[in-house]
């Protein structure tokens, strides 16, 4: 999803050639998003989401919905009316969490988990192969959890408002229409590669 959105391609492992100004510009937004400025702070972002990731706050959140009564709830809405991302976060588990389930937001996590292998790469905190020593197999796990690349794409869409009132009411349209695009396209990655293409690297 964010590879498309940045118009990025996707037959690189880094997004886009190696070259200095894309070295530069990745090292910038690696180091304003994530606070990641060499192998280790990227290692430990990595470990972050592997072990807890937004889902773990997601299921935190439902948790507590759990064990209030409807009545409750609309009080505690009413406390977080002058917090906007605590209400956001409360409102998107309360709509998503019940259909969720055991998925959470793994979809959210572990994409951002291979773009930021994918990153890591391109500015050369990790080797290629290191790269995809981690990425394979998260990309199983995702196959394994999800129905579809649609399953997968809406579950980003949840995470990411989740994750972000701010981001979600600036640019989250056009997010969507991302995901729409890449459902869409015929000629996009989504309708190019099966779901269900073989990940295990034993050929036929």
């Amino acid at each position: 999803m964010l590879t498309e959105r940045n118009q990025e391609r996707h037959d690189l492992l880094g997004g886009r050639e190696h070259t200095d100004a894309n070295v530069r510009e990745k090292q910038q937004l690696l180091r304003e998003w994530w606070g990641v400025t060499d192998r280790e702070t990227l290692l430990a972002a990595l470990r972050w989401i592997d072990e807890e990731g937004h889902r773990m706050e997601f299921d935190r959140v439902a948790r507590y919905v759990a064990t209030r009564s409807p009545e409750e709830l609309v009080k505690v809405r009413d406390t977080l009316k002058d917090n906007a991302q605590a209400r956001q976060e409360l409102e998107v588990v309360l709509a998503h969490h019940a259909k969720l389930g055991d998925k959470s937001l793994l979809g959210w996590d572990y994409s951002r988990y291979i773009t930021l292998c994918r990153w890591g790469h391109l500015v050369g905190y990790l080797a290629e192969d290191e790269a995809w020593d981690r990425i394979m197999p998260v990309a199983r796990r995702l196959q394994r959890t999800f129905d579809s690349w649609k399953d997968l794409g809406e579950n980003y869409l949840i995470g990411r408002e989740f994750w972000s009132q701010e981001e979600t009411e600036r640019n989250g349209p056009l997010y969507r229409e991302v995901y729409q695009h890449l459902l869409d396209d015929p000629a996009s990655p989504w309708n190019r590669c099966a779901w269900n293409l073989d990940l295990t690297g034993k050929g036929g």
